[in-house]
């Protein structure tokens, strides 16, 4: 964690500063944001639901905490990966692969977890542009992703492990064909 934000206080960059809701800036706005752009979105549910689908609660907190992690190189790459061609549909592909993944029932491995978690956290580090320039905004651009994560994982994932029945099973699995519906849709029409 030390080393986290080590590597955010020492990276220069600018920052792509833009309102995803307009009026709410700031943590806020960068918790906000992975919610609110669908392709972030869909990875970030996806992720979670994988998380909650090995059946307890420390691969769940594992998984976020990986996502988590994983956001910062996502954030201290992406003044440099940021304009690099078709980059805009990794999130949707993962999101597809995941939600395949869940439509299948599949219980993840512990290896499968661990990808798909490192690939959620690099979208959204990649995906969510701090406000400002400078170290503080790569440390706000972090705190509001951690926070998303945590919220999303603890809404999605937490009652799908105390809830584990074939009822919530079945809804897994309905979710995750939408998932993956949803992103497929989304790189076939963006990519017209």
């Amino acid at each position: 964690m030390l080393l986290s934000a080590g590597a955010l206080l020492a990276a220069h960059g600018t920052a792509a500063a833009h309102e995803i809701i307009p009026g709410v800036t700031g943590i806020a706005s960068l918790a906000l944001h992975p919610f609110v752009a669908v392709d972030l979105a869909l990875v970030l549910v996806a992720t979670a639901m994988l998380a909650a689908g090995r059946g307890n609660l420390t691969a769940l907190a594992t998984g976020a905490v990986i996502v988590g992690l994983a956001a910062v190189p996502g954030l201290l790459l992406q003044p440099h990966v940021v304009a690099v061609p078709g980059l805009w549909r990794w999130p949707l592909a993962i999101a597809a692969l995941s939600g395949a993944w869940l439509a299948a029932g599949v219980v993840p491995t512990r290896t499968i977890l661990v990808l798909a978690a490192l690939a959620c956290g690099l979208c959204l580090g990649i995906g969510v542009p701090p406000e400002r320039s400078g170290p503080g905004g790569l440390i706000e651009a972090a705190l509001g992703i951690s926070l998303a994560v945590t919220v999303g994982f603890s809404l999605l994932g937490i009652p799908r492990v105390l809830l584990s029945s074939p009822v919530v099973a079945l809804a897994a699995r309905i979710a995750g064909s939408w998932i993956a519906a949803i992103a497929v849709m989304a790189l076939v029409a963006l990519s017209r």
